[in-house]
């Protein structure tokens, strides 16, 4: 065959599309309208939103992007139980609103990227935990940077990118 469905998204390699079948699409639209106009969710609700969310950026590319302020918003209540409210703040609820917008107009499928990869000129593989330090290993060189207290307090995201700004220089 050149059309199955393989963990809930559908790949037809006949046209190279990735697609969410009609009925996940639909749920997710009629999902997204309702939380479009939520202030605060219950926690279990809300892990339900982003599964479906990260599911869903399989096949939008550059969907992942819009989850990561309700993640965080998930990680400010981890120890609370599932059935207690989350508060949104304006940056989680426009993540929601960029769903709702997106989904709205989008047709479910997207193109499946060229698989045929050359091999890079440079590799670089960098970590950073939350609160020690950083790492990276290029070109046969590695390095480990520990957080000065200044640093500490950044968000993940910067700490992510910092070794491979290091690494780069």
């Amino acid at each position: 065959t050149t059309c199955i469905i393989f963990l809930g998204i559908e790949l037809d390699t006949e046209k190279l599309e990735l697609r969410l079948p009609h009925h996940k699409l639909l749920r997710l639209k009629s999902l997204l309208q309702r939380w479009a106009h939520f202030r605060s969710v219950k926690k279990r609700d809300l892990e339900s939103l982003v599964g479906q969310l990260h599911d869903a950026s399989i096949v939008v590319c550059s969907g992942r992007t819009f989850i990561r302020r309700l993640i965080d918003a998930l990680k400010s209540a981890h120890k609370r139980p599932s059935n207690s409210f989350i508060r949104l703040n304006i940056e989680a609820r426009s993540d929601i609103l960029w769903w709702a917008s997106f989904i709205e107009h989008w047709n479910g499928l997207s193109m499946m990227r060229n698989l045929r990869r050359d091999n890079p000129d440079v590799t670089i593989t960098s970590d950073a935990s939350g609160s020690w330090g950083c790492g990276a290993y290029c070109l046969a060189a590695w390095f480990q940077y520990q957080w000065p207290p200044g640093l500490k307090d950044q968000h993940i995201t910067i700490k992510e990118l910092l070794p491979i700004v290091i690494a780069v220089a």
